[in-house]
């Protein structure tokens, strides 16, 4: 048997310890997970017995914690160039695991009737029973196990006539559950984000929504957690290491939203630069820190779709916007360089271009804003003016998030009405508004190219 990598899951004892055993014998190196390391002399004194400390290596790992799973497979992964294969009683146990939560989610979007069902998953340890007094002969078996040939999968692990019901559906089940895209929504406490996160959910797709405070959005939480999704914390004005540590937490993101936003009403002049480097923090550098976390495994999967939540101001600034403005005009130009660079990685990017929706970023501005009155009698017309608009008309906005939120999805996936767009536009404009004022713009800087094709050419080198 040629040398390779084998990982042993429940290797304290039993059939584990024997695999590790046979495994060392037979001159193969061995990561041998444990769910105590304190409780495993059995193994130390195997190892021992062995010579075998370069060949074996022990860590910890309870087969019942995602996070201990996650960074048992770091660890690994870090010591060795590759995995060959858990054990099948793990895989299987894992796979019933993923079935139930998606029962769960699934009955969750059902009829009354169906949600009085209960799905629950249990996830024991080392429980007092009779299993280990089952009469299986493993003390009477002294041959080496012969291993299930390379790529039989579960119909090698668990074997069935003519495949078997019980070998198709694991592998069915894990063929489902590996293709259901998951995506991560930044600003899902409220607004776009949040109605984005719920109808992700309610069309069978994963979604984890980031909220800067979970004690702070509770009604979003429950929201988001009783349709089947998670949530977790995170600040956009983080540092990258932190943003990049919480993304690669999360595991695959097929569809990553920037949708998180900021901004501050004040004339250009007067703003200040702690309100300033916010805004760019919030609105520019947090998306850039979140792409590049991402980035890796999109490419290594050759997919993956990033959606940047811009805003009409990136083409149209009205007064007292500007930084915010400007914040969203980096976050577009950026997505437009990136879309270029990743599109050989079949990795697309989408800018979303919304006018005014009927969510609270109104009465945040308010929040964060200077007070009308206070703006400098020389600047009240426009930015005193502005400002004055934009705080009346809360609650009375024409656009409806729901509404965007679907249209979201459908570009992103190529369904339903805003399907077309999949693959033909980088940009989508969401709302009346927001189109009338992008239409206006183009058309006056249409205007204004035709005034200067002379001047443009003059600059050139003769000839």
């Amino acid at each position: 048997m040629d040398s390779k990598t084998w990982v042993i899951v429940g290797a304290s004892r039993g059939i584990g310890l024997e695999f590790v055993k046979q495994l060392l014998e037979a001159g193969q190196q061995v990561v041998a997970a444990v769910r105590n390391v304190s409780a495993a002399p059995k193994l130390f004194d195997l190892i021992a017995s062995q010579k075998a400390e370069d060949k074996c290596i022990v860590e910890q790992c309870d087969v019942s914690s995602d996070e201990s799973i996650t960074n048992f497979i770091r660890k690994i992964k870090d010591a060795t160039n590759f995995e060959d294969g858990f054990g099948a009683y793990a895989a299987s146990k894992s796979a019933l695991n993923q079935m139930s939560r998606h029962m769960a989610a699934e009955l969750r979007r059902s009829d009354e009737k169906k949600r009085e069902t209960v799905i629950l998953a249990l996830h024991p340890g080392e429980v007092k029973t009779d299993m280990a007094d089952m009469e299986l002969g493993w003390e009477r078996r002294k041959e080496k196990a012969t291993p299930v040939p390379s790529g039989a999968g579960m119909e090698g692990a668990i074997p069935g006539e003519g495949g078997g019901f019980v070998s198709r559906f694991f592998e069915n089940e894990r063929k489902r559950i590996m293709c259901t895209p998951t995506w991560f929504v930044t600003g899902a406490s409220n607004g776009l984000g949040l109605e984005l996160v719920l109808h992700v959910l309610e069309r069978g797709h994963k979604a984890i929504g980031a909220v800067r405070s979970k004690s702070k959005s509770a009604s979003a939480v429950e929201k988001i957690e009783k349709a089947g999704g998670c949530i977790i914390e995170l600040d956009m004005t983080e540092s990258k290491a932190s943003i990049t540590a919480k993304i690669e937490g999360v595991g695959q993101i097929d569809y990553l939203v920037n949708n998180a936003g900021y901004s501050i009403l004040a004339a250009c002049e007067t703003i200040t630069d702690k309100d300033a480097q916010l805004q760019l923090n919030t609105n520019f550098f947090g998306p850039l820190y979140t792409i590049q976390a991402v980035l890796p495994g999109m490419r290594a999967r050759k997919s993956g779709t990033i959606i940047n939540v811009s805003s009409v101001a990136a083409r149209d600034p009205l007064a007292a916007c500007s930084v915010y403005a400007a914040s969203k005009a980096a976050l577009e130009a950026a997505s437009e360089s990136l879309a270029k660079e990743v599109a050989p990685h079949n990795i697309r990017v989408l800018i979303v271009e919304p006018g005014n929706f009927r969510t609270n970023f109104v009465s945040a501005l308010s929040d964060m804003s200077p007070d009308a009155s206070t703006v400098p009698e020389y600047y009240d017309d426009p930015v005193g003016v502005t400002v004055r608009k934009f705080l009346a008309v809360h609650g009375k906005q024409i656009g409806n998030p729901a509404v965007a939120a679907q249209r979201i999805f459908e570009a992103a996936t190529g369904e339903g009405l805003a399907g077309k767009l999949n693959g033909q536009a980088i940009r989508m404009v969401l709302g009346s508004d927001a189109l009338r004022r992008i239409k206006a713009w183009n058309e006056n800087w249409a205007t204004e190219l035709s005034l200067q094709e002379d001047t443009a050419l003059s600059t050139d080198f003769a000839g």
